[in-house]
């Protein structure tokens, strides 16, 4: 057994104290190393940068030396020791679901981020003990123990322990069981919606769990009993996070909110995050791709199939805050319309399919990270999360249309979890199985409805092409369209399209406004644009972020306008000739005239029926 301990006490510098403490087994060295990435989060970190004062001592306290062998790995001599403690320093300042934040009000841990392993030891069991400031509890899915009078955290393996997220502080609690499972929600709330203590908080805490409760509950009926025995929300509330996110873990999930869950807006994130990242104990966390899991820490694991791990986590998210009744058809439908819209908006649906994007998202294609700015991702990379969850819906619909809705996605997931882990023996990893692939997941498609609708999953995943939703979505009394419906007797317009990608338009902001891409074969291409200019004016009237729509508008497909625009100390005019296409987003609604036909699909679609 391998003994871990975590100093909590230095929270101005934002430093985690780590000791492990293991015995040598006469070997000549040992070795730690510190991950290169989070299981989740399909990205290089090298967790090591932010290691300091790494040093080793045997059980006398006598230093014993060390050496560098790459970028995340020391190598430490036992001179003949029969066990060694291994002591360094973690920084950590970064609310999110990767990294891991430690200040004056709580610990935020995400144990990748954190603690090192030993290299050819990462299966021995671990004892982990936390000190911490004297009115913090320590919240996690990992089981405590007494030992020596301590309590100590017990993790089944290295793999265990850094999927075992901890939350330490003095968070808001609220709990809940179902089929004899309890369901902790452990809230942590900064800023001002803290320090107020409103009523207004207190009642959307207690809206969060009730709603929690009616989504877990769906979930469990549609895809049986957990195996856990307790689940934990780790749920962050911090305005001053650097983004909203969410992480998966083997019994628990971190969600993080950069706002304020008193605004209808953060708290709809919040509700969507936290089923998304339900749904992953079923899929990712236990069914699996077989290159996640047994992990190597080390380097990337590839894999073309995240258009289903996280993609069809993505679509269930959605349709099962509206099976739970947490959600409404309008809130549905919005995001399922905000997903297509996503793809539509990608012009790298062109480029990559969904095997690509799942393969290429380790270059950091779908992150805000140096790489993809210095790329052009923007234009060849399409987000597998969105392409995939249209997927997931385009495939639940045909499934359904090929059986005459005898089966459905829901049959695929139950299948495929029950051939690929629920009926897998339990060899010397501790989750059974050895993941799926791409032809379990067609064998399974193949024998619940045909080769039909193999070939149509086949295509999906290949495609690189337009997909068609109207008449899928007609099947389920589902209509889709782009735009408003145009108000009675207001002619259509034609759709003005130019190919300049401009950032979201802020109220009141009259600044120039800097184009963010510009779209690939489009009028601004052939014109000379460029990401980065800075529009000026068009045909000699001043242009910025409150007055170009206007002026736009005001133009019709073929007019040639004269772009005025600073490319960086140059003040340059380019004559770009508009073209018609209508690029307005995706509506989806409820079907008025819909047949009891279709009215009865998307009942049992939506699961009324």
């Amino acid at each position: 057994m391998l003994h871990y301990s975590l100093d909590l006490t230095n929270t101005s510098a934002h430093l985690f104290g780590v000791a492990i403490t293991a015995s040598t087994n006469g070997a000549d060295y040992l070795e730690i190393e510190f991950p290169a990435w989070s299981p989740g989060r399909y990205y290089i970190y090298d967790f090591a940068r932010n290691v300091q004062e790494l040093h080793a001592a045997d059980a006398a306290g006598n230093a014993l030396r060390m050496e560098r062998m790459d970028k995340g790995r020391w190598r430490i001599h036992t001179a003949g020791s029969q066990q060694l403690t291994i002591r360094y320093r973690m920084f950590g300042d970064t609310l999110s679901g990767t990294f891991s934040q430690l200040d004056d009000r709580h610990a935020a841990i995400n144990g990748s981020s954190v603690f090192g392993y030993l290299v050819g030891r990462t299966m021995e069991k671990i004892e982990l003990e936390i000190t911490a400031p004297a009115t913090w509890k320590t919240y996690t899915s990992l089981k405590a123990r007494r030992r020596a009078g301590r309590s100590v955290l017990v993790a089944e393996n290295y793999d265990v322990l850094i999927d075992s997220p901890i939350e330490v502080g003095t968070p808001v609690v609220r709990k809940f069981t179902i089929d004899g499972i309890t369901y902790s929600i452990v809230m942590d709330v900064a800023g001002s919606e803290a320090t107020r203590g409103s009523s207004q908080l207190a009642e959307r805490i207690a809206q969060f769990a009730k709603d929690t409760e009616q989504t877990v509950a769906a979930y469990v009926a549609r895809f049986g009993k957990p195996e856990f025995d307790a689940y934990w929300f780790l749920v962050n509330i911090d305005p001053y996070a650097p983004s909203g996110d969410g992480m998966e873990h083997l019994a628990s999930t971190r969600l993080v909110i950069n706002g304020h869950i008193t605004e209808s807006d953060h708290y709809d994130d919040l509700v969507g995050v936290m089923s998304h990242e339900f749904f992953h104990i079923w899929n990712v966390k236990r069914m699996r791709p077989a290159e996640l899991g047994p992990f190597d820490y080390t380097r990337e694991q590839h894999t073309t199939l995240l258009w289903l791990a996280e993609g069809f986590t993505q679509y269930y998210g959605h349709l099962m805050l509206r099976r739970a009744g947490v959600w409404n058809d309008r809130q549905f439908f919005k995001e399922l319309a905000a997903e297509i819209n996503r793809v539509d908006r990608s012009p790298g649906r062109f480029h990559r399919n969904l095997r690509e994007s799942s393969f290429d998202t380790w270059w950091g294609a779908g992150a805000r990270s140096p790489i993809a700015a210095a790329s052009n991702f923007r234009n060849t990379y399409v987000n597998y999360y969105f392409k995939g969850a249209v997927a997931a819906l385009l495939l639940d619909l045909e499934l359904r249309r090929l059986t005459r809705d005898r089966c459905s996605l829901d049959d695929l997931i139950r299948e495929l979890y029950r051939r690929t882990y629920a009926d897998q023996p339990k060899g010397d990893y501790f989750l059974q199985g050895n993941g799926y692939t791409e032809r379990d997941v067609c064998s399974v498609v193949r024998d619940l409805a045909g080769v039909e609708a193999e070939l149509y999953l086949l295509w999906l995943i290949d495609s690189r092409e337009e997909w068609e939703y109207a008449e899928p979505l007609s099947r389920v009394g589902v209509s889709i369209r782009r735009g408003r419906e145009p108000k009675q007797g207001e002619p259509e317009r034609q759709q003005l399209f130019t190919g300049m990608v401009m950032p979201e338009r802020k109220h009141g902001c009259n600044d120039f406004v800097t184009l963010t891409n510009v779209l690939p074969n489009s009028p601004a291409e052939a014109a000379g644009l460029s990401a980065g200019d800075t529009l000026i004016a068009i045909d000699g009237e001043r242009v910025d972020a409150n007055t170009l729509a206007l002026v736009l508008e005001a133009k019709c497909p073929g007019d040639q306008l004269q772009v005025t625009a600073f490319r960086g100390p140059r003040l340059l005019t380019f004559a770009v000739t508009t073209t018609e296409r209508d690029t307005r987003p995706f509506r989806m609604e409820t079907d008025k005239a819909a047949t009891a036909a279709q009215k009865k699909a998307r009942r049992k679609w939506l699961g009324e029926g």
